[in-house]
């Protein structure tokens, strides 16, 4: 430390020490609390007449613009303290910026909690007694999304919902996802008891402590992480069988892109092949010959997606995260008695999923290379290349409890 100083004394007299504070802005949730789509899919459940319905129109878009005046206030509010915080260097206005972030999501909460206490002054008997599926509804909406696993965290209903057009007038599609809500609300509440005790609370701490021991801990939850994704892929099957052709590609497509959001990196090859197609200085038959390769890639791309994600769920379903696997791995050659300098940790990644990368890879390669062929070098230029500053590479082991 010392040396450390002394260094900085002579090379860099102007070096000062430098600490940081998380930006309250990131992360902070302004959508409103209950969406459009969270109305189509309560009507669905309710069945509300015309009179409702317009009534519950009328209430929502009151509640949307009420939300939205107090939303972008706190928001100008937090940005003008990150502002004071910066120009003064004054590290409290930030902490004091967390905090209102912070109490902003409670605050949320009691804004969903008004509007459907409104809304349910709106109903008959028969419907209030259906309420406790609304609050299924809400309970899977809040939960989903502490999912991990690839396909873990997708909700179906909302994702029929934002690709098939009244999809609430098909009724075998309706009993379907009532289904589906159902066997998933039992799921979610399941996974929920097993990380809501004390053991995966500390669960971070095990796997440094006690490796063994948080083993037992993550095998115990991983049973109900893979039933949560089970569900969701055996109804995807199903309910592709009750929509039209397009649709059931369309719901099927959206899937795997979402289930893949946090699991496969973006391909820079894919993002030059969509940014092509819509060049300003295409001729028409520079156009219309794009149009007929994308025709071609994207099923091919889509089979490309499916194989990586079976291979990932293979692979999370069989392989312990590296925070464990690796301490438990030292721990035992420690013991062996063998020369320290002997381990390292080595890729667990499995052959599968290296081999359906490669698969993607190929298949991004073959189509760019015949649009490619379709441009000119002054066309080439203007598209988009990797500009990042640091190139991050995922590790498909480590993610939580």
């Amino acid at each position: 430390p010392l040396l450390l100083t002394l260094a900085l004394l002579l090379f860099s007299p102007l070096a000062l020490a430098q600490y940081g504070l998380s930006n309250p802005l990131i992360g902070l949730k302004t959508a409103p609390p209950v969406t459009k789509s969270d109305i189509r899919i309560i009507d669905s459940i309710l069945g509300l007449d015309e009179s409702q319905r317009s009534l519950t129109g009328a209430l929502y878009d009151d509640f949307f613009e009420r939300y939205r005046v107090e939303a972008d206030a706190l928001e100008a509010e937090l940005t003008a303290m990150i502002d004071e915080s910066i120009v003064r260097q004054d590290s409290t206005i930030t902490r004091e910026a967390e905090d209102k972030a912070e109490q902003w999501d409670q605050r949320r909460l009691e804004w969903r909690a008004e509007f459907l206490t409104d809304l349910k002054l709106l109903l008959d008997q028969q419907q209030v007694e259906l309420w406790p599926k609304v609050e299924r509804e809400l309970r899977r909406h809040d939960l989903i999304g502490r999912g991990r696993l690839a396909g873990e965290k997708v909700d179906l209903i909302r994702l029929v919902d934002a690709h098939v057009a009244d999809w609430d007038a098909n009724t075998e599609l309706v009993e379907a996802l009532d289904r589906y809500a159902d066997q998933l609300d039992r799921a979610l509440r399941a996974r929920q008891r097993a990380l809501d005790n004390e053991q995966t609370a500390e669960f971070w701490r095990t796997c440094q402590d006690e490796p063994y021991r948080a083993r037992e801990i993550y095998e115990d939850v991983l049973p109900t992480r893979v039933r949560v994704r089970d569900i969701n892929l055996e109804t995807l099957r199903t309910i592709g069988k009750l929509l039209s052709e397009d649709d059931a590609v369309a719901v099927e497509r959206a899937f795997y892109s979402e289930a893949l959001r946090s699991h496969s990196p973006i391909s820079p090859i894919e993002t030059r092949i969509r940014a092509a197609s819509s060049l300003p200085s295409l001729s028409s038959a520079q156009r219309e010959q794009i149009a007929t390769i994308l025709q071609d890639y994207e099923p091919r791309r889509h089979r490309a997606v499916v194989g990586f994600f079976d291979a990932v769920a293979e692979m999370e379903a069989e392989l312990l995260p590296d925070t464990i696997a690796n301490k438990i791995a030292q721990i035992e050659h420690d013991a062996s008695g063998a020369d320290p300098a002997a381990f390292r940790v080595t890729d667990r990644v499995p052959q599968d999923v290296k081999d359906a990368l490669g698969a993607r890879l190929e298949t991004d390669l073959a189509v760019w290379q015949r649009i490619n062929a379709v441009l000119s070098s002054d066309q080439r230029a203007d598209l988009p290349r990797p500009d990042e500053d640091i190139i991050w590479f995922r590790e498909y082991l480590s993610h939580e409890l």
